[in-house]
């Protein structure tokens, strides 16, 4: 067993680790919510073991060395992704939520 590294850039929102729908044993929580909102994914992404949970509409991960191009913003513009966001966030009753960034997370799995 080895450790793989990669590198992993999304636009998102964190949920915070004490999130219902956080890390693993918020998969089914999530996948539930996110069948309603279209254009809105996930992500889990970080140190080996203690990855953190983004929802995100844009995502490209990369081997380390490698460089992956990502289209900001392709059909919508970030208006719209934002509101995606946000409409996620409310149905997960996550309100209070920071505004959307771009993330660039080096990860390990």
């Amino acid at each position: 067993m080895g450790i793989w590294n990669s590198a992993v850039v999304l636009y998102g929102i964190q949920l915070p680790d004490n999130h219902d729908a956080a890390g693993w044993q918020g998969e089914e929580l999530r996948e539930e919510i996110l069948r309603h909102h279209a254009g809105v994914d996930y992500a889990l992404a970080g140190p080996y073991d203690q990855h953190n949970t983004y929802l995100c509409t844009d995502f490209a991960e990369a081997e380390m060395g490698k460089v992956e191009t990502l289209n900001p913003f392709g059909d919508g513009g970030q208006a719209e992704r934002d509101a995606r966001l946000h409409n996620a966030c409310l149905e997960l009753e996550f309100a209070d939520h920071p505004e959307p960034a771009w993330h660039l997370i080096a990860s390990q799995s």
